[in-house]
């Protein structure tokens, strides 16, 4: 089965971190908003994913996180969300995956074209 890592990163006024994804064709969801995050590689625990796509999509080393939820999507992928608060400044972060990087309050969510899964997630997440 499919794994994948992916954090629900807050800012201190409780805003959720999103990155916009390439306009490449060939990606699933191109030119919509998503959590950070991506698939685990063989034998990566969902931790080791998730500090590894941190890091290789934002250039930092992430610590401090919580786990979440664990998703099943079909029987065919399993998808474990963490949450973070980090106050980052996203014109501070070397983005090398995406097109950008905002921070957004919930009530803004509606309005954006987000990917796969993360409006659900984002609002179990609230809700919670």
């Amino acid at each position: 089965m499919k794994r994948g890592s992916g954090i629900i990163i807050l800012d201190d006024k409780g805003r959720v971190l999103l990155q916009l994804r390439e306009k490449k064709k060939e990606l699933e969801f191109p030119d919509h908003w998503n959590l950070i995050g991506g698939s685990a590689n063989d034998g990566e625990t969902p931790e080791e994913a998730l500090k590894r796509e941190v890091e290789e999509e934002l250039g930092i080393i992430i610590k401090g996180f919580s786990f979440f939820k664990k998703y099943i999507y079909e029987g065919m992928c399993e998808q474990y969300f963490f949450y973070a608060q980090l106050n980052l400044n996203p014109d501070e972060i070397k983005l090398t995956e995406g097109q950008k990087i905002a921070y957004f309050e919930r009530n803004q969510l509606d309005s954006l074209k987000l990917a796969f899964n993360a409006r659900r997630v984002i609002n179990d997440f609230f809700d919670s």
